[in-house]
């Protein structure tokens, strides 16, 4: 538990751009436990680990959107407990995923199945991977869809799979068929619902930092 009374406070939840220049580099320091440029190379060692051999040339930009994201965000509501943790959920589950999910997208958009876990790097017995198994749990994802409105669950239930091995994500093509609704329908629903679902999932990963 962090002293409530202590005058950095007043800047947690605000933009780092509010904080008078000449205390900015403290006040980042004080609520995420290390300075910018300690926490962008642990991201970019994070990204390298985490992805296959032919993705690695992106993790340097991987750790940069996340450092874009520390700076120009609002700051936590709270000091962060473990800037590791917090840096380990950012790339793992986020920043990996959405290159992976550009990679993958030519493949999708032709009507074939794509694996993510076929983009990953073999990474078991990783410690980081590892403690965040949780994340891959179908408890976790049910949990996520049942926050998301009637229209929108149906299609994020079909679309991604869990499994014990990790997820597997389904085609428009392939939901479309399965729940006898015309593709142009599910590719709305899912335009649609994608951001909500990042934003819950944001929530409840940054609840677990």
């Amino acid at each position: 538990m962090y002293a409530t009374d202590h005058p950095y406070t007043e800047w947690l939840g605000r933009h780092l751009a509010e904080v008078p220049p000449n205390e900015q580099s403290r006040v980042f320091e004080w609520v995420f436990g290390a300075q910018l440029a300690e926490i962008t190379r642990y991201a970019e060692r994070c990204a390298r680990s985490s992805l296959a051999p032919h993705l690695r040339p992106h993790a340097d930009d991987i750790a940069s959107r996340v450092a874009e994201d520390l700076v120009l965000k609002p700051l936590p509501p709270e000091p962060v407990r473990s800037w590791r943790v917090y840096v380990e959920v950012n790339v793992r589950r986020w920043k990996v995923k959405e290159l992976m999910r550009r990679e993958s997208a030519r493949k999708r958009d032709a009507g074939w199945r794509v694996d993510d876990d076929e983009l990953l790097a073999g990474a078991g017995g990783d410690s980081a991977t590892d403690s965040f198994a949780l994340f891959d749990t179908v408890e976790f994802y049910a949990a996520l869809l049942a926050r998301m409105p009637d229209k929108y669950r149906t299609v994020f239930a079909t679309i991604f799979v869990v499994t014990p091995d990790g997820y597997d994500r389904r085609t428009i093509m392939e939901v479309a068929r399965m729940l006898s609704v015309p593709d142009g329908t599910i590719r709305r629903l899912s335009a649609e619902g994608m951001p909500l679902l990042r934003e819950i999932t944001r929530a409840e990963l940054g609840a677990a930092a």
